[in-house]
C-alpha cells in the first residue's frame, strides 16, 4: 500500500502539473488574441472616425487657410478665423463624442518647408503650421505623397493611427485627417482581462485539484482491496 500511495501521489502530481502548464499556455494565448482583437477594433473605430470626418470637412478650405496664413504664428486662437473655428469645433465635438485620448488632427505637407505640418486639431491650443511630430508621421508623409484616398493605418510611436485624405471640390488631395489611440491604453485593458482570466484559472485549478486528491485518493484504494 505504501508503494501504491507513492505512485498515486506521483500520478496526481503529474496530472496537476499538466493541467497547470495547459492553463498557463491557454491564458497566454488568450491574452495575445485579446490584445490583437483590441488593436483591430481600435483601428476599425479610428478609421471609421476619419472616414466620416473626411466627408464633412472641405479639403479646399484647408488649402485656403494655408494659402491665406503663410506664417506659423499667424493663427494663435481658434476663433481668429471663421473657417478655422468651424473645423476646430467639428474636430473637438467628434473627439469628445468618441472619447478619444489623443487629438484629432488635420495635417498637410508643406512643399516650401518640405515637412509635414499641423493645420487644425481638436485640442484647445492651436498648432497651425507647426511641424507635425505626432504618431504616424512617416506613414502620413508617404500616404500624402502617393495621393491615396483610402483609409490607411499604422502602428507607430506607441500609438495605433488611422488617417483619411481630405479633398477639395475638384477631387484634389490637400491634406489628411488622423486619429490615434495609445497602445498603452489597449495593453492596460488586455492586462486587466489577463488578471481576471488568471483568477478564474487559479480557482478552477484549486477546485479540480481538491476533487482529484479527495475523490481519486478514495476510489482507487477501495478497488485495490481483495
Amino acid at each position: 500500500m505504501s508503494w501504491f500511495n507513492t505512485t498515486l501521489r506521483k500520478v496526481l502530481a503529474a496530472v496537476s502539473a499538466t493541467l497547470l502548464v495547459l492553463s498557463c499556455g491557454g491564458i497566454a494565448w488568450l491574452h495575445h488574441v485579446t490584445l490583437k482583437d483590441l488593436q483591430r477594433e481600435a483601428l476599425s473605430r479610428t478609421g471609421g472616425i476619419t472616414a466620416t470626418m473626411s466627408t464633412q470637412i472641405d479639403g479646399g478650405r484647408v488649402a485656403n487657410l494655408l494659402d491665406h496664413y503663410d506664417l506659423s504664428r499667424s493663427l494663435v486662437k481658434n476663433t481668429q478665423d471663421p473657417y478655422f473655428y468651424v473645423m476646430h469645433e467639428n474636430l473637438r465635438k467628434c473627439a469628445e463624442l468618441n472619447a478619444l485620448e489623443q487629438p484629432l488632427t488635420i495635417v498637410a505637407f508643406d512643399q516650401k518647408g518640405d515637412e509635414l505640418i499641423t493645420v487644425v486639431t481638436s485640442a484647445e491650443a492651436p498648432r497651425f503650421r507647426k511641424k507635425y511630430t505626432g504618431p504616424g508621421r512617416s506613414a502620413l508623409i508617404g500616404y500624402l505623397a502617393t495621393s491615396r484616398v483610402d483609409i490607411a493605418s499604422t502602428n507607430d510611436d506607441g500609438s495605433l493611427v488611422s488617417f483619411t485624405a481630405l479633398r477639395d471640390s475638384r477631387g484634389r488631395i490637400t491634406s489628411a485627417i488622423t486619429a490615434s489611440v495609445p497602445a498603452a491604453s489597449l495593453s492596460a485593458i488586455a492586462i486587466g482581462k489577463l488578471w481576471r482570466n488568471i483568477g478564474v484559472a487559479v480557482l478552477v485549478f484549486l477546485v479540480t485539484g481538491f476533487i482529484l486528491f479527495r475523490s481519486v485518493g478514495r476510489w482507487v484504494p477501495d478497488e485495490s482491496d481483495p
